[in-house]
Parts: C-alpha cells; sequence; structure tokens
C-alpha cells in the first residue's frame, strides 16, 4: 500500500531549502500522494524553477486568530477521547514549556485531520516539525518519519532528541556526521539512514569540459570566483574577503558572492574598507537555472564555512555539491561533513577554519595554476556523478517509506 505522506516543515516554500522542494518532487514523482503542512503562514516571494513542478496541496495555518482557536477546540474536543491522548499529554507534561505546549496544539490539530490506515507523518527537520509529529503520533497511532538536517542536530539537546529517536519509525539524514551523532543517542541505531540530498542531474548535468586557462596574470586573464549562500555568520565570507585582501596585488581576479540575507549590507561595507570594492559584486538572488549559467562561467569556487557563535554549522552545503558537478575547483574548510565529499589535494582544497590565510594561501594556488583547477574540478565532477546522484537517494527514500 502507497501511504499518503504528511509532510511537516517550518514554511514552505523557502529560498534557502530547494533541497527540500527538491526531495519533495522526487517522492511525489515516485507515485506517493502528499500533503504539505508548514507550521506557518510565510511564502517565499521569489520561487525556484523545482517550487512551482510540485503537484501536492499546501495546507497552511488558519491565519484568522479567532478561527484557528475555534479549529484548535474542535480538533481537541475530536482527539481528546482517543487512546494516545491521556499518552502525548503525559509527554508534554514531562517538559512544560510554553513552546513545547504551542507544538502540542499544532499537534491536535493534525492529529485530528490523520488516518493511521494510510497516512505516515514526515518531519523535515529534528526540532519543531519533529515534535509537532512525535505528539500527533502518539495522539492518532500514525507513524513518523523524519529527516535531519544539520542547525537541528546540532542545536537540540541530547534528552530531546534521544525522545524522538525512541519512538520515529525512521531518521534520514544528509550526512555522516549528523548520522554519527543520532546513532549514538538511540537503542536503534539502524534506525538512523544516511541519505545526503545529492544534485538532480538533470537540473545540473555534469560539466566536464575545459575550463578557462585563466592565471591571474593580467586583467585580461582574470580568474572569476564565486561563492553562494545566504550572507549569514555560519557562511564565513567576512573569511573570505578578509583572505582576498591578503593576496598579491599583482593578481588579478574577480569574486562573485550569489545570495541575498542580513548581512549583505555588512559585507559590503567590509569590502570597500579593504579596498576591495571594485572586484567584488555581490549579485543577489539567482534561481537554479542561472545558478548554472554562472557556475560554468567561473574558474573557482570558494565557501569558507565555519562554526557560527550558536554552534551551527553547515553539513554538506549543497552549492559546493553542485558546483563540483560543474566540474570548477572547490576551496572549502574542513569542518562538518565537507569531507565526506572532498578530500583536499584529489577533489578540492580543504583548510582549517577561521583561517583567512590558509583560505588566501588555496585561492592563490588556484589562481596561478588553471592545470590543477582542471584536475580537481574533473575530480570533484565524477565524485558527484558517482555517488552524490539526487535520483540514487530517492530510490533510498523510496524504499524507506514502502517499508512502513
Amino acid at each position: 500500500m502507497t501511504r499518503r505522506i504528511k509532510v511537516l516543515l517550518t514554511s514552505f516554500p523557502s529560498l534557502g531549502q530547494t533541497f527540500i522542494a527538491q526531495e519533495l518532487l522526487g517522492l511525489e514523482r515516485a507515485g506517493f500522494p502528499m500533503q504539505i503542512h508548514p507550521m506557518i503562514r510565510r511564502r517565499a516571494a521569489r520561487l525556484q524553477p523545482v517550487v512551482r513542478d510540485i503537484e501536492a496541496p499546501v495546507i497552511y495555518p488558519e491565519a484568522n486568530p479567532a478561527k484557528a482557536l475555534w479549529q484548535l477546540i474542535s480538533a481537541w474536543w475530536k482527539v481528546r477521547s482517543k487512546p494516545g491522548y491521556p499518552v502525548a499529554r503525559a509527554a508534554l507534561m514531562s517538559r512544560p514549556t510554553p513552546l513545547r505546549f504551542y507544538l502540542f496544539c499544532k499537534a491536535i490539530k493534525l492529529a485530528q485531520q490523520l488516518d493511521p490506515q494510510c497516512d505516515v507523518i514526515y518531519a523535515h527537520f529534528i526540532r519543531h516539525p519533529a515534535t509537532i509529529a512525535q505528539f500527533a503520533s502518539l495522539i492518532s497511532g500514525t507513524p513518523w518519519t523524519c529527516c535531519a538536517h544539520a542547525r537541528d542536530i546540532w542545536l537540540s539537546d541530547n534528552e530531546d532528541l534521544t525522545s524522538k529517536l525512541s519512538s520515529v519509525r525512521w531518521v534520514a539524514t544528509c550526512t555522516g556526521h549528523g548520522a554519527d551523532r543520532l546513532r549514538a543517542l538511540t537503542a536503534h541505531p539502524e534506525n538512523v539512514h544516511l541519505v545526503y540530498h545529492g544534485v538532480d542531474l538533470s537540473r545540473f548535468p555534469v560539466d566536464s569540459g575545459r575550463r578557462h586557462a585563466n592565471d591571474g596574470s593580467s586583467p585580461d586573464r582574470a580568474v572569476r570566483i564565486i561563492t553562494v549562500g545566504r550572507a549569514i555568520e555560519k557562511k564565513g565570507f567576512d573569511i573570505l574577503l578578509d583572505a582576498l585582501s591578503r593576496l598579491p596585488k599583482t593578481l588579478h581576479w574577480r569574486l562573485e558572492h550569489i545570495g541575498d540575507g542580513p548581512l549583505i549590507d555588512t559585507l559590503a561595507s567590509q569590502a570597500e574598507s579593504l579596498s576591495l570594492a571594485d572586484r567584488v559584486d555581490f549579485i543577489g538572488f539567482r534561481n537554479s537555472e542561472d545558478l548554472l549559467d554562472l557556475y560554468r562561467a567561473c574558474d573557482v569556487f570558494v565557501l569558507p564555512c565555519r562554526v557560527d557563535a550558536d554552534g551551527d554549522m553547515d553539513g554538506l552545503p549543497n552549492v559546493l555539491v553542485e558546483a563540483a558537478s560543474q566540474a570548477i575547483m572547490c576551496i572549502s574548510t574542513d569542518i562538518s561533513a565537507i569531507p565526506e565529499f572532498f578530500t583536499s589535494g584529489e577533489n578540492g582544497l580543504l583548510v582549517k577554519p577561521e583561517n583567512a590565510d590558509a583560505i588566501a594561501e588555496a585561492i592563490r594556488v588556484a589562481i596561478t595554476d588553471p592545470n590543477l583547477r582542471q584536475k580537481l574540478g574533473t575530480a570533484a565532477a565524477e565524485r558527484a556523478k558517482a555517488h552524490f546522484s539526487f535520483a540514487d537517494n530517492i530510490v533510498t527514500l523510496t524504499a524507506l517509506f514502502e517499508e512502513l
């Protein structure tokens, strides 16, 4: 029996979570009917093309407070007699907080809609959406599953993760680094599955053609550097600008930053203060179709990821795998799951985080050695195609859902 998937996530669609839309589209095309239930009523003003291809209905929360309250009361009246309701309430009272009470109310509404015979709950992120899923599963008896990512794993406490891992049917997670943490917290590590997001090779067909022979020796041989991501602390864009300021003045290069975010103005001011403004372009958001053209026009991709002040960090950034699929030499740091794709000196260059000097040296080497760029970029594209295909990962997820 093909179950109907009730997908829980914080918001949908989200510009920074194209990988989720890509996965949902893949599951839909694999034959799984689904409904998408965002926690909050927030919709990105700009959409990636993949979002437009998803046919599943999106069930947003009621915007009218009075109607939302009436819906909650009505749902509570219907589920309060279910055998699982006292169990879920006891779980709530074991750690009563305002946030958990809010999520419990969300779960009551969801549980009232569920049919345990044909539904499965699938939470994206093992923090708040998974809390709703766990409560709703306890109330209704509907099985729940989860996909954990990066921030949600590292910023969740052990007690919360252990509780969820004890009741979830299975958890998929997109890095071995994250999988190791989750497996260490459960008596059933076999229920934690490593499923890389991968790159959709139909949208990013592998390009292994020869790159430019630019070596930075003159203005007409300037090397084009690209970086992609929201302007937030964990991406390390401030370190990248600092590193670029340390390059020999005789080298010719340009940097393009693709993305928006809260630190854009700060980064632009930093570029100005470092006398880099004439070499750095902040292009803003671009959709995946435009991004493919930008990847193929550049010489080097740099993303100096770091652990931010809150302990948040990327897992394996999808933009790194996308860039690698286009045979672009990539430079990044050796934190989290990035070494699961890259081996420094074989298919990219990795340095320690927070080290502007090391980033600068890696960039200098990349600028001045086109043959090395070609060699490492080609090896990265081969790895992306062989081991990080999105289609292969959908096969894995399909099998997990069919086993329920």
